[in-house]
């Protein structure tokens, strides 16, 4: 019996096991010398938790702890903007009445960008700063840096040669999400000082346009060179100094403190995450009066304060008026964030403070509603507490937030310049009386905390993550080495134009956590493989409690409590023929355009008659018709099954999409999200993210014909088939408008092995899903493993492809090349006998795969590279030796060559000495060791097992009713408003107004020019003659 003690002992221990993968004290080098103290309080609550992690902080900021902190060292910083701008009217310049637009936040940027620059020198020529620029002995092992007026201190990156993590205490400009290569689209993600939606209309989008380029414009030719120039002057003395652009595209992560709960859904590369509300904690117990006032309070109390840069007490007299004499006429209590001593005309309902426990207030049942400012952080606090707001925007970003809040319907927005006694009383009132605003902001306060990890959990993940992979520069985008031009296909563009004007000219001239739910799972497809992803993922649903039915071609064999099998027996073979399937994979074939084409469209028409089947089968069209029937959600493999979308449409439900391989660029559009081809290869072409212009233009060609051929060939055929079988539903949509509404994308891949690109929020990386940790094996199997002092080859074509059944050339090629070998050789091979089958080669008609790679002596993966084995082989740590065969197996094995992890032979090439060759580079040459160890470090680095964020993310989609909120509005935009095809003919059109206008001004100048000079001659002439 365990005492009381050592349960606790045992559940110490036990966090300690699951706590991310170990990594020593390291020293972090923390920069956050903006004169904001609202700036201060996201750093300052990221270098304590570094601290309490056991490293070592050392901080550069304008304001140093009081009270000393073990590990955390300070580097007082005393210049400020104000400086040089002079303090004089700064505490109340921001209450002046002033037009907070397009021109003004123009203005105030180019004032920032001009004092800051000379603002930041000052700060570098400080004694303790200058000090530690020269401290030959210091060093660090990474840098994190406010990402804000600071570039000036990047030199500190290139001196400590330490990773980089950059945080932004706003949402993001567009120009720091350059630095990672990812997109940033001005048609429906406004720059963060423009009070506009993500729901722009052509004017809106303009300026956004036009503002979002000159901001680029204006820091790369005129901010940036002086910046340079600066440290150049502090840093100059180390050799081969970078210039600050260099510096930033190193970056390795981005902290944005923003949360897609109140911002717009956007995709993000790996390296750019979100972290809005860090700084958030636990409520803590309030001082005694302050308690004591507000549980007294059976009204309630409206909290009002406008946070750290902005003194109420230096408003001006008549606003302060109006706001006292609106309090004076509630029921509520006021509690009012004061910085003098006294209050003039102060109302007996109204408490006055200096200092306020602000997300501790906030936290108190008895608020009613928060009249803030709108600043970020401060609209974080009352997201997190629930509480509704009246925002009152000042300058900067604060207008946009409470623009978000009044668009989230838990607040209201009041203009400063308009605030009068009437005004403040009926936004106050509005809150507190019109429920909606309670309600709205209980549910976005239930959505912001709903997260796998706290934001402050995720940021130490991935800053110690950034530690443990030397600055992780495998998620760095090739988008990064691409020229604007290559980017955008222009380039491509230029060349099918060439060609495509010929081809033209020559035609002429001859002639596109949560309650138990019931989940139908739906994975049709007659591939074990494909089928292998969605049992893992039902059967873990099953166990977390929920009821799942599943639709598939493989029941299982044992029952299982809460899982439901309905067997469906049509397979393609049907529809094709048995004849030769077993063995025509490994038919030598070409993997060109043609043959992709060709490959696609026989699939598509094959599949639309066997999914008609499929659905007429008597449990598939019992369900269909079963009035009684309910899910909460339906979960369905993205393969050629989309005629079984109709029960989306019959049972009303949420719907997540299960992309078995890498994703098509088609199930990006389902998202609005963009996948350049310009560096994004498609998954069935085996070219990397480096491509040259020709595969580029065959990436461009292949992925628009297929996405025009599923539209207009398969799409069409299978709304035939949905029609046909759930025609009788009222108001069945196309698949075109179902898919357009699918909640979330759970897709077979991961950055490790991939290529970092970016992704909605609704599109979740889960590779890697059905791994799992190494069961014993079978005793003969262990033994015979054990026994292998020269290692293991373990050789397996997966579940699809049956050795037996490959030409006997290449059998008795593979034969050879084994009987040569000084190693076992552990061969999956589907028949009782082996004709020649060497003393060194033990078969198995089945397997345990995962278990057998985990098995220490286990040298060599020989695998025909499909995508499930070679994550296996990944995570598993192991090289391989890869044998593609068909669809996306090319592909994988060129990412293992390229990553180093793996060689890949041809199957039409193999030979004795070709297979022995890829063995022995393989075996003897450490690097693919090394690489497959590396690799698989990163793999398993995450922060939930892919299994465990696929659960999350489902039942996330269930406790949101479909999470509406994750959708992007790109996907309500026309095509050519989503490239901005409008703006740019708005622009042209503009520009021609202009240039033709000059025209016209300087041809009517010339005219009047031309004739006083003629006249002039005429007069000199007569005058000659008299």
């Amino acid at each position: 019996m365990l005492t009381a003690g050592m349960k606790w002992l045992a559940i110490l221990f036990l966090l300690l096991a699951i706590e991310s993968p170990f990594i020593g004290a390291a020293k972090i080098l923390t920069i956050f010398p903006f004169q904001a103290r609202s700036h201060m309080i996201m750093g300052s609550a990221l270098a304590k938790e570094l601290v309490s992690k056991g490293h070592e902080v050392t901080m550069l900021s304008h304001f140093p702890q009081k009270e000393k902190i073990a590990n955390y060292t300070d580097v007082y910083i005393k210049t400020t903007m104000l400086d040089l701008v002079g303090a004089q009217g700064h505490a109340n310049k921001f209450f002046d009445d002033k037009n907070t637009g397009f021109k003004e936040r123009v203005g105030m940027m180019s004032n920032m960008l001009s004092i800051n620059t000379e603002t930041c020198d000052m700060m570098l020529q400080e004694e303790e700063v200058h000090k530690l620029i020269h401290d030959n002995n210091a060093h660090f092992d990474l840098v994190i840096i406010e990402a804000f007026f600071n570039e000036c201190f990047l030199g500190f990156v290139h001196k400590f040669k330490a990773p980089l993590i950059q945080v932004c205490t706003f949402g993001g400009i567009n120009y720091m999400l350059e630095w990672f290569g990812n997109p940033t689209p001005y048609s429906y993600i406004p720059e963060v000082f423009l009070p506009y939606s993500n729901k722009m209309n052509l004017w809106e989008r303009t300026i956004n346009t036009v503002v979002g380029i000159g901001i680029k414009a204006a820091r790369q030719c005129l901010y940036l060179p002086g910046m340079d120039a600066i440290m150049k002057k502090n840093f100059g003395f180390l050799e081969g100094l970078p210039s600050i652009n260099e510096l930033e595209r190193g970056t390795s992560v981005l902290f944005l403190n923003d949360h897609f709960s109140i911002s717009y859904s956007r995709p993000f590369v790996p390296g750019i995450v979100q972290v809005g509300g860090l700084h958030v904690k636990p409520p803590k117990k309030l001082p005694k009066d302050l308690q004591d006032y507000l549980d007294d309070a059976p009204n309630g109390v409206i909290y009002f304060s406008l946070g750290s840069n902005l003194q109420s007490s230096e408003m001006p007299e008549s606003k302060r008026n109006a706001l006292l004499e609106a309090f004076s006429q509630l029921k509520q209590k006021v509690l009012w964030k004061w910085e003098s001593d006294t209050l003039p005309g102060q109302p007996s309902n109204v408490k006055i403070g200096k200092w306020l426990p602000q997300t501790d207030i906030l936290a108190h049942p008895n608020v009613r509603a928060f009249i803030t400012h709108g600043g970020l952080l401060s609209t974080q606090e009352a997201m997190n507490r629930g509480i509704p707001v009246v925002g009152i925007p000042i300058f900067a970003d604060q207008s946009n937030n409470m623009q978000k809040a009044q668009l989230a319907g838990f607040g209201v927005l009041l203009d400063f310049k308009n605030v009068t006694t009437e005004s403040v009383k009926w936004a106050i009132a509005e809150i507190l009386e019109n429920p909606r605003y309670a309600e709205n902001a209980q549910r976005i306060s239930r959505i912001f905390r709903d997260q796998p990890l706290t934001p402050l959990d995720q940021a130490m993940f991935w800053t110690e993550y950034v530690i443990r992979h030397k600055g992780a520069p495998h998620m760095r985008s090739a988008a990064l080495d691409l020229t604007w031009y290559q980017y955008f296909l222009l380039d491509v563009t230029a060349f099918v134009t060439k060609w495509l004007t010929l081809v033209v000219l020559l035609v002429t001239t001859r002639l596109t956590l949560i309650e138990a739910a019931k989940i139908l799972t739906i994975f049709p497809f007659q591939s074990r493989s494909h089928m292998i992803m969605g049992s893992a993922l039902a059967k873990e649903l099953a166990e977390s409690g929920h009821d799942v039915t599943m639709i598939s071609h493989f029941p299982e064999k044992n029952k299982i409590p809460n899982y439901t099998d309905i067997y469906v027996e049509t397979t393609m073979m049907d529809v094709a023929g048995n004849q030769g399937t077993a063995n025509k994979y490994f038919e030598e074939k070409a993997f060109g355009l043609k043959e992709t084409i060709e490959t696609a469209t026989n699939m598509f028409h094959m599949n639309q008659v066997t999914c008609d089947k499929m659905l007429q089968e008597e449990a598939v069209h019992r369900l269909i018709h079963d009035k009684d029937a309910h899910f909460d959600v339906i979960i369905m493999e993205a393969f050629l099954n989309d005629c079984f979308l109709g029960f989306v449409h019959k049972f009303k439900a949420p719907l997540i999409e299960v992309c078995t391989f890498g994703g098509a660029h088609y199930m990006d559009d389902w998202f609005g999200n963009p996948r350049p081809f310009s560096y994004v290869p498609d998954t069935f072409m085996a070219f990397t993210d480096n491509m040259n212009i020709w595969e580029k233009i065959l990436n461009t060609l292949i992925g628009t014909t297929v996405r025009l051929l599923r539209s207009h060939f398969y799409v069409p055929g299978m709304n035939e088939v949905l029609k046909k079988n759930f025609g009788f539903l009222e108001g069945l949509p196309t698949i075109s408008e179902i898919e357009c509404n699918i909640s979330l994308l759970l897709m077979n891949d991961h950055f490790s092995f991939s290529y970092p690109r970016p992704f909605m929020p609704g599109m979740v990386q889960v590779g890697g899903l059905h791994v799992k940790p190494p069961k014993n094996l079978p005793k003969d199997l262990q033994e015979y493993l054990d026994d292998a002092p020269n290692g293991v080859i373990f050789f397996s074509l997966g579940s699809n492809l049956q050795s037996s059944e490959m030409p006997e050339s290449k059998r008795s090629a593979l034969l050879e090349a084994f009987s040569q070998l000084k190693q076992k050789v552990l061969w999956k091979w589907e028949s009782d006998t082996l004709p020649g089958q060497p003393s060194n080669v033990r078969l198995g008609k089945w397997l345990p795969q995962t278990d057998i790679l985990a098995h220490p002596n286990i040298r060599v993966f020989i695998t025909h590279g499909g995508l499930l084995s070679t994550q296996e082989a990944m995570h598993r740590g192991v090289p391989v030796v890869g044998i593609p065969v068909f669809g996306d197996q090319l592909t994988n094995m060129k990412k293992a060559q390229m990553a180093g992890l793996g060689v890949t032979v041809n199957f039409k090439d193999i030979t004795a000495e070709s297979v022995k060759t890829a063995i022995t580079e393989v075996i003897e040459n450490p690097k693919y060791a090394e690489n497959a160890q590396r690799i698989s470090r990163i793999f398993r680095d995450q922060p939930q097992t892919p299994l465990e964020r696929a659960v999350y993310w489902t039942e996330y989609v269930i406790r949101h009713k479909g999470a509406p909120h994750m959708r992007s509005v790109a996907r309500d935009l026309a095509w050519y408003q989503h490239l901005l095809l409008d703006v740019i003919a708005v622009l042209m059109l503009a520009l021609g107004t202009i240039l033709f206008f000059v025209y016209f001004v300087i041809r009517a100048a010339l005219r009047v020019i031309c004739g006083r000079s003629k006249s002039k001659i005429q007069v000199s002439d007569k005058k000659k003659k008299h």
